[in-house]
């Protein structure tokens, strides 16, 4: 049946004396319309995990699910980028950043809504700087993609920041 159609009196009918004569519906709910009867839960719903276990299981299951055992694998073609972007080093950095601005941006001065940490120091030109919390600032998506468009996405310097919040 496709979505938003529904089915006549009649038919909804045949399918109930169909489902009792094969069983289908329990004796305790033969007087009930079983077509409007909601499934029950599965269970109780899952608590999150701590980071801690989180840590554990992914040194547990490194090399078993992970790595050149894992189906997937195609040889190591993540790049650095992308592993230091997606590390939780990387994520607490931002988080970090975040905190010290008070989650505001730095430009407009809003607080709270699509937010990025940018890096003062290119992210490419100053690896040791990466994960430096000096080395960020929390900018409003709007400012960051406007910066960007000023002064490309290459060679930024700290002037051009400062500059850039001047204005």
């Amino acid at each position: 049946m496709r979505q938003g159609q529904h089915h006549s009196y009649q038919t909804i009918q045949k399918i109930r004396q169909n489902a009792l004569s094969l069983g289908l519906v329990p004796p305790s709910q033969k007087g009930r319309h079983f077509l409007n009867r909601k499934r029950p839960q599965s269970g109780l719903k899952r608590k999150p995990r701590p980071i801690s276990y989180k840590e554990k299981m992914r040194t547990v299951m490194k090399g078993v699910v992970a790595g050149p055992k894992h189906y997937l694998w195609k040889g190591g073609i993540t790049s650095s980028n992308n592993k230091v972007r997606t590390s939780a080093e990387y994520k607490l950095w931002r988080l970090t950043v975040f905190q010290r601005d008070n989650y505001t941006c730095q430009k407009y001065g809003t607080r709270g809504g699509d937010l990025i940490a940018h890096h003062i120091h290119n992210f490419a030109d100053a690896p040791t700087l990466r994960l430096v919390v000096a080395n960020g600032i929390t900018l409003s998506e709007e400012a960051h993609n406007e910066f960007h468009r000023r002064y490309g996405k290459t060679n930024n310097t700290l002037e051009q920041l400062t500059e850039f919040l001047a204005a």
